[in-house]
């Protein structure tokens, strides 16, 4: 009997394009699928050159897009998550993979090779922890969110085309153009400089490659109530 999926979506999405609409035709296309969820993930310590559509207006874009395309055929559900650091944020999207009733099969398609792994060791512990399967496949993008928005402040306004659902109010988010003082969690905030990012990012897949050998003291958390990744967040400051 073949397996039923829901196929998952996680990035930051700014904004909804037609890249990561491919990445999900992808998955549609190719499994079987009976539910999708979106989970649209931004640090606390957001840039606002780099996200400058809020998240409420990002989780509300999504699912206007994806209910004129999909609603028909699909259960739909958009989620949101603000986080620390990486390790929050692998705790928060195990929590929504938690609060759900029922165990599932995710199917995740990823356009970056990094995260790719990352979410592939995840996996592994979101299997032992929740009962999860978790099946990362790799989908590259001929075009990024980044070079839309460049594009658009340039006053390329060709390049609404690639965004799936292209309310004004997005466009102006993107452009600046928005009213004042709506930014009210990004503003002010420039964050770490790219490299300090990425110098994170390799520690924990490093941290998570160690852990890999050491997956039977998971047990012994959830035994106690109080997972392998609770233990990280509270016990490990990036």
């Amino acid at each position: 009997m073949q397996s039923k999926y829901t196929a998952l979506l996680i990035g930051r999405f700014q904004p909804f394009y037609v890249g990561h609409l491919n990445s999900l035709w992808e998955i549609l296309e190719n499994y079987n699928v009976i539910d999708i969820e979106v989970i649209a993930v931004r640090s606390e310590n957001s840039r606002l050159n780099d996200n400058p559509i809020p998240l409420d207006i990002t989780i509300d874009n999504i699912l206007k897009g994806l209910e004129k395309i999909y609603g028909e055929k699909y259960n739909i559900e958009v989620y949101g998550i603000y986080y620390k650091n990486l390790i929050d944020l692998f705790v928060k999207i195990g929590n929504i993979f938690n609060d759900n009733k029922c165990k599932k099969d995710y199917l995740i398609a990823i356009s970056d090779i990094k995260r790719l792994i990352m979410f592939k060791i995840a996996g592994i512990f979101y299997k032992i922890i929740y009962g999860n399967n978790f099946k990362v496949i790799y989908s590259p993008r001929i075009i990024s969110g980044r070079e839309i928005r460049e594009n658009l402040r340039n006053n390329n306004m060709e390049y609404t085309k690639y965004i799936v659902y292209p309310e004004e109010k997005i466009i102006d988010y993107i452009t600046y153009n928005a009213p004042a003082g709506i930014w009210t969690r990004a503003a002010g905030l420039e964050g770490p400089h790219p490299a300090t990012r990425r110098r994170v990012q390799y520690i924990f897949l490093i941290m998570l490659i160690l852990l890999n050998f050491v997956i039977p003291l998971s047990k012994y958390f959830k035994g106690k109530n109080n997972d392998i990744f609770n233990y990280l967040n509270k016990n490990i400051t990036l």
